[in-house]
């Protein structure tokens, strides 16, 4: 029986793929009331995009495999209804805003559905300039074309065409996944005015939950397929170390501020949010004694500091369109260095690795790779020097075979057979690949076994130098950490890796230095602490550190703190 104020309610259903042997989503009983807003967490392939894509019909009516037991949407069962009655109760929004775009123009995206739906042109005007005005966009953006505004931008707009119907239910499936901090900032902010400025009932699974903890009445931990908690947040995080055991990351400052509790340094209960608990750091600081603090070890370092590996010596680059985007970069990398090329989209941080491992030639000036200007040498002849692995895995996979992948290159570069057998199976020892995946055909495997597939490929050119674009992009807790830990096992082991992110906590964990790049310039170079404690010129290129660092401003007095365990220890 379904009670009155619930809009969404799941009885006893299961799911299974019809490709799969095992159920995706196995005897799913819940229910969500009008108006809650509903955090959906879990480790990837646990089955949340499964559950949500219930919501909407997708499952089943579009993707085959096998159902039981039935969804009601505000008292409609899915499996009768069509796509038109379901799309009116429940705005779905994608991780990849553009895999939902459909026309040239944002003001024809959003009012593409409305169109659809026969609603009156005066109506959907009206209903643009509200959508517009609720994710916070200027109206002279309805004459762009979608493709041409940044992440976030692209997201809102997203979120907006959805908005625009009016659905009772907005559905977001990690609509942060894919875009840099700022954006990020910008989309939840513009999912929390939704939840203030209209009365929508709210579920979204995301990895990362700083912003949402406040926002969320419920949080829900699906694990195989179960859910196996449903809590509200303060019940949910308070103890966020047991959290960690199953794949969830807390938030940074909800770890450290559970080790002041136990310490009894604060009070309970958790904060929601890093304001808060700001506000109750500052009351606690007459109290806080070094002692409480762990004895802070410098990262060990694997860099020889008397061999250059790369230089870069009065760099420009322009693009063929007449954008430039490097001015004048000068950069030194040493052997054995583990750095972060940091900036927002746009930056030009790409621009120069790519520059480093010879995808783009410069405009002007030279790239040394080892003592040898490379400036003008063909890609292939660097690649043995350095590797290059994509953002997107599959920008760089082509083969029908594992084995064939990581052997492409290694072929290229005239290596007898015999010896690309053996690189075959070391790289994919060292990536953890099985030997069993041979032959298997890499498009089939889920996105963190592709990237470490790339990433074999790119070893078994035996590089000296790795260069990784957002290795942690989409990737759960459990999974990126296996590929830094990975990237942190290369460099003990003589590799120099170059990472472009926009993921502050990994910079904070794992590396050593930290080169900011804004506007086709670098504006900061050094270590990640002093980089990090550099508030203003950061503010100034919109980059915000993560929680830690803005934590440890309070704690200075005692040492720069960058990490988690530069407060709590690595116990």
């Amino acid at each position: 029986m379904i009670r009155m104020d619930e809009i969404i309610k799941f009885e006893n259903v299961s799911w299974k793929y019809l490709e799969r042997v095992n159920k995706t989503l196995n005897n799913i009983n819940t229910s969500i009331r009008k108006g809650e807003f509903v955090v959906l967490a879990g480790p990837n392939d646990a089955g949340k995009t499964s559950l949500l894509m219930c919501m909407n019909g997708i499952i089943p009516n579009t993707l085959r495999g096998v159902m039981e037991g039935k969804v009601l949407i505000d008292g409609i069962n899915t499996k009768d209804a069509d796509f038109a009655t379901l799309s009116k109760k429940v705005g779905y929004v994608f991780s990849d805003p553009e895999s939902q775009f459909l026309t040239m123009t944002v003001e024809e995206e959003i009012a593409y559905s409305m169109e659809n739906a026969g609603l009156p042109r005066s109506e959907i005007h009206d209903r643009i300039d509200w959508a517009m005005k609720m994710v916070d966009l200027p109206l002279e953006f309805l004459s762009k074309a979608p493709y041409e505004l940044s992440g976030g931008q692209k997201q809102r707009v997203a979120i907006a065409s959805v908005i625009a119907m009016r659905p009772p239910i907005l559905v977001l499936d990690e609509p942060t996944g894919q875009i840099d901090p700022i954006g990020k900032a910008e989309v939840l902010d513009v999912i929390s005015n939704i939840k203030r400025g209209y009365d929508m009932t709210v579920i979204i699974a995301e990895h990362r939950f700083d912003r949402l903890m406040k926002l969320a009445d419920r949080v829900l931990l699906i694990e195989g397929g179960v859910i196996t908690r449903d809590l509200p947040p303060k019940e949910f995080f308070e103890n966020p170390r047991e959290l960690i055991s199953h794949g969830i990351y807390p938030p940074e400052f909800n770890l450290i501020e559970k080790y002041f509790m136990d310490k009894k340094l604060v009070d309970p209960p958790i904060s929601l949010s890093l304001e808060e608990f700001l506000s109750k750091l500052d009351k606690a600081l007459p109290r806080i004694k070094e002692s409480d603090l762990p004895h802070q070890e410098e990262r060990p370092s694997y860099e020889d500091a008397s061999r250059r590996i790369i230089e870069l010596k009065g760099i420009k680059f322009t693009y063929p369109d007449g954008t430039q985007a490097l001015e004048e970069v000068n950069l030194s990398i040493n052997r054995g260095e583990f750095l972060a090329i940091i900036g927002q989209n746009g930056s030009g941080k790409t621009t120069i690795a790519k520059l480093m491992a010879g995808i783009l030639k410069p405009t002007e000036g030279k790239v040394v790779i080892d003592g040898v200007d490379v400036t003008h040498e063909r890609i292939g002849k660097i690649a043995s020097n350095v590797g290059y692995i994509f953002q997107n895995p599959d920008h760089q996979l082509f083969e029908q075979t594992i084995n064939q992948e990581i052997s492409y290159g290694p072929k290229n570069l005239g290596i007898d057979p015999g010896e690309i057998e053996k690189r075959v199976k070391t790289s994919m020892e060292i990536t953890g690949i099985p030997p069993t995946y041979l032959e298997e055909n890499p498009f089939i495997l889920s996105k963190g076994w592709r990237q470490k597939v790339a990433i074999a490929s790119i070893l078994a050119m035996g590089p000296n130098v790795i260069i990784i674009d957002e290795p942690t992009t989409g990737q759960d807790f459990p999974q990126a950490d296996v590929i830094l830990q990975f990237l942190s096992g290369l460099n003990k082991n003589g590799h120099t890796i170059i990472v472009i992110t926009h993921d502050m906590t990994f910079v904070a964990r794992f590396c050593r230095r930290a080169i900011v790049v804004n506007r086709g310039k670098i504006v900061l170079d050094g270590t990640v602490k002093d980089v990090f404690n550099a508030t203003e010129e950061l503010e100034a290129t919109n980059i915000k550190p993560n929680d830690t660092a803005l934590i440890g401003k309070k704690l200075q007095r005692f040492g720069k703190f960058v990490s988690v365990n530069d407060i709590v220890g690595s116990g």
